[in-house]
């Protein structure tokens, strides 16, 4: 009998990593088409083990979509692929529900796939930086047109041009990074440092602004919660404190103002755009929405779109105010779990939070939030609020 158990756990845990490996490498499920095949199996092997506290707010959000849908498919037009999208998006709530139970070993698994990727990332960045000619011929064949999986493109960071190399998936590693740079402040380890400085480097060769930012972000913070909590150095915390403050600011204003980058003003013009749209039809602003997947003309591209990179803003014209609140607040209730988390202490609590924090803020100008791969990490982060994760890396 014991043997038994112990091969339906080890299936559950290859079929929790299979699961994970393919949203995190296929998150649009354009390539291999057996992500939710392989979920609903998940589901039917676990089915033991799940908890439905959670499922008021998965009925809550495909509640959401039906009523701002039929409230608006008479008098809007839409983009029915991104309709279809946004409703299958909510599919991965269903992995919630089994995230009480940690037999799966889902962070373990997770973890793993994360120092898979960083490696694979890390080794096509160095390659690229040692031989810019191949990082020429990866742009022509894989840029954002005509690729699914990774991304190429030359970008200027800081003081440097680096190729790119970003997959779609990357802002869910600052989970780990939270995780890794907390447990090496801890622990004092190599093992951490390096998976660290792995992690780092993954969100670095991404070269985008809201992924370096909060890589840098993360490790100031945590190391801050490291003085207040283990070191109860609170003389020297202020100086720290506004050391970081400054280091960040002048960060942040150098990555902002930083010549080249079009994509500022234009999330500027979206914003412009979307509030007209809003404020036209306050009545339906902040009831029922414009519909999942409508369409609305932006000055930022002076077309009409279904979808712009500004996930906060777009849940409330796509849901109205109390709608997109509310998905809004489902995003925000791990919080509450991770501060009742005994088996945590406020250290690794505030610094596991913080790197959710972190992701929250990147989808907030980047369309990570509502969508499979944002509900995959509210998944991961309610799995890392509830249970003993320390005990799995």
């Amino acid at each position: 009998m014991k043997h038994f158990v112990l091969k339906k756990i080890r299936f559950s845990m290859v079929l929790n990593f299979l699961f994970l490996f393919l949203s995190i490498l296929d998150p649009t499920r354009s390539i291999f088409h057996a992500t939710e095949a392989v979920m609903l199996l998940c589901y039917l092997w676990n089915i033991k083990k799940i908890d439905y506290e959670y499922f008021p707010a998965i009925i809550f959000c495909f509640a959401i979509w039906f009523l701002s849908l039929g409230f608006s498919i008479t008098n809007q037009t839409f983009d029915k692929s991104r309709e279809v999208s946004l409703l299958t998006s909510y599919i991965f709530l269903f992995y919630l529900l089994y995230q009480k139970n940690d037999s799966n070993k889902t962070f373990y698994c997770f973890y793993i796939i994360g120092k898979l990727m960083s490696l694979i990332v890390i080794t096509l960045g160095v390659l690229f930086l040692v031989f810019p000619s191949v990082g020429k011929i990866a742009i022509a064949f894989f840029s954002s047109d005509n690729s699914t999986i990774l991304f190429f493109s030359a970008r200027r960071v800081l003081f440097i041009t680096v190729i790119s190399v970003f997959y779609k998936t990357s802002p869910m590693i600052v989970l780990l990074l939270a995780y890794s740079v907390s447990r090496f402040f801890a622990t004092m380890k190599k093992k951490y440092f390096f998976d660290s400085l792995l992690f780092f480097m993954n969100l670095f060769f991404s070269a985008t602004r809201a992924n370096i930012l909060s890589a840098i972000l993360i490790i100031g913070i945590v190391f801050l919660v490291y003085l207040f909590y283990i070191k109860k150095a609170k003389n020297i915390f202020p100086f720290f404190l506004l050391i970081i403050l400054i280091a960040a600011t002048t960060l942040i204003l150098m990555l902002l103002l930083q010549k080249g980058e079009a994509s500022l003003n234009t999330k500027k013009l979206h914003q412009q755009s979307i509030l007209q749209l809003l404020f036209s039809n306050p009545f339906r602003s902040i009831f029922v929405g414009y519909g999942p997947g409508s369409l609305f003309w932006t000055a930022g591209w002076r077309n009409y779109t279904a979808q712009t990179e500004l996930s906060y803003l777009e849940l409330i014209r796509n849901y109205g105010l109390i709608g997109g609140c509310g998905i809004i607040c489902v995003f925000l209730s791990p919080f509450i779990v991770m501060f009742h988390n005994r088996a945590l202490t406020p250290f690794y609590k505030v610094s596991f939070s913080t790197g959710y924090l972190a992701y929250l803020f990147i989808a907030g100008t980047n369309p990570f939030l509502n969508c499979a791969t944002g509900y995959l990490t509210l998944s991961l982060f309610f799995y890392m609020a509830y249970n003993n994760i320390l005990k799995e890396v």
